[in-house]
């Protein structure tokens, strides 16, 4: 394994681990869903595609079969049963509270997937800058020696 692949390795590992702790536990889906793929010199982290909701909140319009499947699975999961209809046609109609920004426990972005990022690579910051000076010192050795 090089030494790009070990340090984006590092950081999906502490990605994960925080990241996890953060997302809202109902179902367990969203939460269960968060991985990451590396590639010598790529780092892809996916979710399930409603998850950007969790960071954004879900603006007006309809919803797609899916969607409302989602929305009932989580509806169940809460144990809003009965208020299904209410809570389906206020976000069609409005969109969910963190997209409104009308609730100010309710702030945009809500930092559940993206706010640990910069501490992370900060936290990494030598490995970052030991990585790029073996990468110097490998190309400069090679360009000397032709």
């Amino acid at each position: 394994m090089s030494l790009n692949t070990d340090l984006l390795n590092k950081i999906l590992s502490e990605y994960l681990n925080v990241t996890r702790d953060k997302v809202p536990y109902v179902s367990g889906r969203t939460y269960d869903s968060i991985e990451g793929e590396v590639s010598e010199y790529r780092l892809l982290i996916t979710a399930v595609d409603y998850a950007g909701v969790l960071e954004y909140g879900r603006r007006p319009g309809g919803l797609s079969e899916e969607g409302e499947a989602n929305l009932n699975q989580w509806i169940d999961a809460k144990g809003l049963g009965q208020y299904r209809e209410a809570i389906k046609w206020k976000i069609i109609r409005e969109g969910t509270q963190l997209y409104r920004g009308d609730d100010s426990r309710y702030t945009k972005p809500s930092g559940v997937l993206l706010d640990q990022i910069p501490e992370i690579i900060d936290a990494n910051e030598q490995l970052f800058v030991d990585l790029i000076r073996n990468q110097i010192e490998k190309t400069l050795t090679t360009e000397w020696y032709r």
